[in-house]
């Protein structure tokens, strides 16, 4: 019985405190506590004339006294070389040896985007010739221009447009 007596003060307490308690509804909000982050501010001054700046997210492989390059994943088959006079700031995400940057970079850079892109020598003689306007003659050369394609080529991408109606059946 005297248990029972314990948990019964216990919530009893809890209660009072609780209706004792305001809470942040009750609370009232003040607007002028509203503050830009340092963050915005410091790209809002980097960027002249109201230039967008864009968010890039990566690991930062090898680079140049002029470059940054950054790696889409770990797979390091994607990565951008982007101007370091057009990167306006960085934040790094969890462990530095590890996670993964922010790269923010005016809108207006050129960057250079690339994949590398893997592939047997074994498969090479079934891939239709890569000269624009050819024609792969089965259906196994549409795959690989559409394999090329998702990793970055172009002209793969171009070549697959039309690709079924040029194949032999």
């Amino acid at each position: 019985m005297p248990r029972a007596n314990f948990v019964g003060s216990t919530v009893l307490l809890l209660l009072c405190l609780c209706i004792a308690t305001p809470s942040s509804a009750q609370q009232t909000f003040n607007p002028s506590s509203i503050v830009p982050n340092p963050l915005v501010e410091q790209m809002l001054r980097a960027a002249p004339d109201g230039e967008q700046i864009v968010e890039l997210k990566g690991y930062v492989g090898p680079s140049t006294a002029d470059t940054v390059r950054l790696y889409a994943d770990l797979m390091l088959s994607r990565y951008i070389e982007i101007p370091r006079n057009a990167i306006v700031n960085m934040v790094q995400e969890g462990d530095p040896k590890t996670g993964l940057v922010k790269l923010y970079v005016r809108s207006s850079a050129t960057v250079v985007v690339a994949s590398r892109f893997s592939v047997n020598a074994g498969s090479l003689s079934l891939r239709a010739s890569a000269l624009p306007g050819a024609r792969p003659r089965n259906a196994v050369g549409c795959l690989l221009y559409g394999i090329e394609c998702l990793a970055g080529n172009v002209l793969a991408c171009a070549a697959s447009a039309g690709c079924i109606e040029g194949m032999t059946p």
